[in-house]
């Protein structure tokens, strides 16, 4: 009996080996049938072990439809497994159903072995509009002040757009990815300027729901 269970053992303890004797994805970022996804996300593929970087072939489709993009191969610090990462060329489109596959043909770093069959997995683009959780509110203000007017967001922000009732000011706009700031120089005593902002849209594509205006009044 105690025969017969040792070589049970030896023969599980085989099978469990020679999984990871053939390149394999261990995981990936998304998982398989994520929802949500965020148009700028990065694609990425982990392996069991290292593998042969001439043998990855690792694509994206959205909707059908093939997506550019470049791929970078990192390996880990410990130097014995990699991961591939996909970066689209342009964010990802709301609501967009994609599938990522590595080809099979894939090769170990260091011997012949090889991955038979493609390992492919989906996932959905983002649908949900961004929120504006806090920005500058309307007020009054001094001559000759720097006033940013800045807009923090739930999620990361793709593009927006702004305008301004006067000709008087230099805007400087920048986006640190939720949150997003409008400088303008030399206000005028006297004046009212009334900031317009609108085209906020998350990097899938969504647009908030309302636009925005901020009003500075300056004695």
């Amino acid at each position: 009996m105690k025969k017969k269970c040792a070589c049970a053992c030896v023969l599980l303890m085989t099978l469990f080996l020679c999984s990871g004797c053939k390149p394999r994805v261990s995981f990936t970022s998304p998982v398989d049938g994520a929802t949500e996804v965020q148009g700028h996300a990065d694609i990425t593929a982990y392996f069991n072990m290292r593998i042969d970087n001439t043998t990855l072939d690792m694509t994206l489709e959205c909707d059908a439809s093939p997506v550019a993009g470049s791929v970078e191969i990192i390996t880990a610090a410990s130097g014995r497994v990699d991961r591939a990462v996909f970066t689209p060329v342009a964010y990802l489109h709301s609501g967009s159903t994609c599938t990522a596959t590595i080809g099979a043909g894939l090769k170990s770093h260091d011997s012949n072995s090889v991955m038979n069959r493609d390992y492919s997995w989906k996932f959905t683009v983002d649908t949900v509009a961004p929120e504006i959780t806090s920005m500058t509110e309307s007020s009054t203000r001094s001559p000759g002040t720097l006033v940013p007017v800045i807009m923090h967001f739930n999620e990361p922000i793709g593009s927006i757009d702004y305008s301004f009732s006067t000709a008087h000011l230099s805007p400087v706009y920048s986006n640190n990815r939720k949150t997003v700031t409008v400088r303008a120089l030399s206000l005028t005593s006297g004046n009212i300027y009334t900031f317009s902002l609108t085209g906020f849209e998350d990097t899938a594509g969504n647009h908030v729901v309302t636009d925005r205006e901020v009003v500075l009044t300056v004695q």
